[in-house]
């Protein structure tokens, strides 16, 4: 995932393809302990020659193995993501560039390397909750043990509906009495 920017920049009037497919498992295993496994990464997108540098913008998409949070069963994700980064020559960087809406990278050498690039972007858009898809549709049974259960948040809240509606304030419970008592006459 390497390119030459002096060949990348020549004719600045057209914009570079590129599709790759690149392995990272040797190296993004070792950065991410939510990861159980991940297959080749298709990369594919363009780079643009501007003044004193190059845009890149690619899309990335991967297939990982991580475990379900909720029984660690291993899950595969499909993860699809656009990248746009600008690569500059370190001479024309200024402080107001870095203003959080674009990444601004400076170019090392004659060689422009997307590897960390592809890296970093999956792992920001690895997902936080991981379901299988009998645990999405609520049909895995859920763990359990003594004293305690792993319930869904429909159960949580359908069961305090319940308490809510079986309870009677102590201070209620004269009055609940006496309509009771008025309703049997």
């Amino acid at each position: 995932m390497r390119w030459s920017v002096r060949q990348l920049t020549q004719n600045v009037n057209e914009a570079t393809k590129f599709e790759e497919t690149v392995d990272l498992s040797s190296t993004i295993l070792d950065r991410s302990d939510d990861l159980i496994a991940i297959k080749p990464a298709a990369v594919n997108g363009w780079f643009v020659p501007e003044a004193h540098g190059l845009l890149a913008d690619f899309i990335i998409e991967v297939e990982v193995t991580m475990p379900s949070s909720r029984s660690l069963k291993p899950v595969d994700v499909v993860i699809e993501t656009h990248v746009t980064e600008r690569y500059l020559d370190p001479r024309y960087i200024t402080a107001d560039m870095n203003d959080g809406f674009e990444v601004v990278l400076p170019l090392q050498n004659d060689l422009l390397d997307l590897r960390p690039a592809v890296e970093d972007a999956i792992l920001l858009a690895l997902p936080l909750q991981v379901l299988s898809a009998d645990e999405q549709h609520q049909t895995a049974t859920l763990p359990s043990g003594v004293d305690w259960a792993v319930i869904t948040e429909d159960d949580y809240l359908h069961e305090q509906q319940e308490s809510l509606d079986k309870s009677v304030d102590p201070r209620l419970q004269k009055l609940k009495e006496l309509l009771d008592d008025g309703l049997n006459d």
